[in-house]
């Protein structure tokens, strides 16, 4: 809604997702992070661009087909211009179990 309401005033929009880098339990949404997650460093902060990938993606560059989670992904991908992961401020634990 925000860049809708930027375009239609004349302005331009910047919307941030924070995404935690390390994340306890074993669901969807832990699952759907991992793309976005890899690139984390634990003492660190972290942003990514997802306006340069989506123009990348538009370009035919890159896909994102065959992403596990793809829809989730896309999801990201339409709805934010960047993702901030902030370090941690612990010692992290696993967000695995080993088998």
């Amino acid at each position: 809604m925000t860049e809708e309401l930027a375009q239609l005033n004349n302005f331009k929009s910047l919307n941030i997702c924070i995404k935690a880098g390390y994340y306890d339990g074993d669901d969807e949404y832990k699952k759907m992070l991992v793309p976005f997650t890899n690139f984390a460093q634990m003492d660190q902060w972290t942003i990514i661009d997802l306006s340069s990938i989506q123009s990348e993606i538009k370009s035919g560059k890159v896909s994102i087909i065959g992403v596990k989670n793809y829809n989730e992904v896309a999801k990201t991908l339409d709805n934010y211009d960047l993702i901030i992961i902030p370090p941690n401020d612990y010692d992290p634990t696993p967000n695995y179990t080993s088998q």
